[in-house]
């Protein structure tokens, strides 16, 4: 029976090794001689690290970003197909009815809508910096089909060309990941209907104008507050007599997401005389791809090292020959919800103080992946019902709050222009042209540290952030009247940040 056992441990253990070696063979791709593609102007030099980090050489910038798409593909290409169909709101027909959720927000959010109207407002300069990257890119995806991974096989992904639409998306996406205030804007509704405006005061760092609460609705089914234990007991008694459900409709309390850190030190401060930036996104590096693609870039008058995000041309994190940068989420508030005011008498109507709006609708169509469906596969047809703020995102269980009409303002979803400022940002020579270029970096709220050659140094916040009439974008906002409810932007040079302070 030993034996037995023995001989089929071993059998398993080749099967695992033969089918290791199979998987590891099939998404083998060429990493050494001469590869064409059209899309280049000059040779490159690609040259691979012991740990398979690419460094390109090229002869001129638009060659190198090509290039840098292209190695991505190589190592990254079911990753950025994945992406592309969460974004786009597809991924239900990749893996089924777990992906509706994930499809909803996309089309409800109208992140794939947010994209082309972002693409078509985009300068030249913008479009060239995405337009080579993604050349790189499409030459891979249409020049070497043999190397495509085996994981797309298997997830019935065929890939197309990407588009600069395809790339803003992303971009898009990444604003949605560090966009976080919906939830606890939401969270603090809750609060304030379960405890009263007296007492929420106490439990949230926000003021609360009693005249502006409306008649609390009853919310179902309960879910306590774990973490209530360590309140105290008059706090106790109120969630016991009046229990709540997580705004975002989950059966689980969000976990608590820590920031990452960043600084930067000027040449007074360093032992080498010369500023000093160290940054550290908290990133996972266990999770498997990764977010950050390493890489290394040059042509004969620049040079950049770092991480990039897939798809997203340039580096985010890192230096050239000239500036040091690194950047963490700064969660500016470009969130705010609306509690809208159903018209009792029309259900395709909201009232705006005395006046009568119709909603604006438009349908989405999203396709799942079902087996036991004709063809394999099933529709389900979204409703999108917005306001002049934005979505209806409780139609769509978005966030919870009882019967309320709740609406989404999104500053991504509205305040982009023609630049996108990671371009500049990556070649930038100095630290005021790094200032700069994060000036124009307009739906991503980042926080940068960068310092130069010349020893300059300094700080700057990202990100377009509303300038609210009514509230503190800490609770949901009565909808009362037309508004307009964000009457403008902070100012670009008004957000955080300096260069060479007298205090360092």
């Amino acid at each position: 029976m030993m034996r037995w056992l023995a001989a089929l441990g071993a059998a398993l253990l080749i099967g695992l090794g033969v089918l290791a070696t199979w998987i590891n063979q099939i998404n083998d791709y060429q990493v050494d001689g001469t590869i064409r593609f059209p899309a280049l102007d000059k040779p490159v030099t690609v040259t691979r690290d012991a740990y398979g980090v690419a460094h390109i050489a090229a002869e001129n910038r638009r060659d190198m970003l090509r290039a840098q798409g292209f190695v991505t593909a190589q190592d990254r290409l079911f990753q950025m197909e994945l992406y592309r169909e969460i974004t786009s709101g597809r991924l239900a027909q990749l893996v089924g009815e777990a992906g509706v959720a994930s499809d909803t927000q996309m089309r409800v959010l109208g992140i794939p809508l947010n994209a082309k109207r972002m693409a078509a407002q985009l300068s030249p300069e913008a479009r060239r910096f995405l337009s080579d990257y993604l050349d790189g890119v499409n030459a891979y995806i249409q020049t070497r089909t043999d190397e495509h991974p085996v994981e797309l096989g298997v997830m019935g992904l065929s890939p197309k060309p990407w588009t600069v639409e395809d790339s803003v998306a992303i971009l898009q996406f990444v604003s949605l990941q560090h966009s976080v205030n919906m939830t606890t804007e939401a969270l603090a509704q809750v609060l304030l209907d379960t405890v009263g405006s007296e007492r929420v005061g106490g439990l949230l760092p926000i003021n609360v104008n009693p005249d502006r609460v409306p008649e609390a609705l009853p919310v179902s089914p309960p879910v306590h507050l774990a973490s209530l234990e360590k309140a105290d007991t008059k706090d106790q008694e109120a969630f016991a007599s009046h229990p709540v459900v997580p705004p975002w409709g989950s059966d689980r309390w969000a976990p608590l997401h820590f920031g990452s850190n960043n600084w930067v030190v000027g040449p007074e401060r360093s032992a080498s005389g010369k500023p000093m930036v160290v940054n550290d996104p908290h990133v996972d590096v266990r999770l498997l791809p990764g977010a950050w693609y390493p890489v290394s870039m040059s042509t004969p008058d620049f040079h950049a090292a770092g991480v990039a995000l897939p798809i997203i041309p340039g580096v985010l994190v890192g230096r050239t020959h000239r500036v040091a940068y690194g950047v963490t989420n700064a969660y500016g508030d470009v969130m705010d919800l609306f509690l809208e005011v159903q018209d009792p008498s029309s259900p395709d109507h909201y009232l705006e103080g005395d006046e009568r709006v119709a909603y604006e609708r438009r349908e989405e169509i999203i396709r799942i992946k079902d087996d036991e469906a004709e063809g394999g596969f099933r529709e389900k047809k979204v409703v999108v019902r917005s306001t002049h703020r934005g979505p209806v995102i409780s139609d769509h269980d978005l966030v919870k709050l009882g019967k309320r009409v709740v609406s989404l303002s999104w500053g991504a979803a509205r305040a982009f222009g023609p630049e996108i400022g990671l371009d500049k940002l990556f070649f930038a020579r100095s630290a005021e042209e790094v200032d700069a270029a994060i000036q124009q970096i307009d739906i991503h709220m980042f926080n940068f540290v960068f310092a130069d050659v010349d020893g300059n140094f300094g700080r700057r916040a990202s990100g377009k952030i509303p300038i609210r009439a009514v509230g503190e974008g800490a609770l949901p906002v009565p909808v009362t009247g037309p508004g307009p409810y964000w009457v403008s932007w902070i100012p670009k040079d008004a957000m955080p940040g300096e260069i060479n302070p007298e205090t360092q």
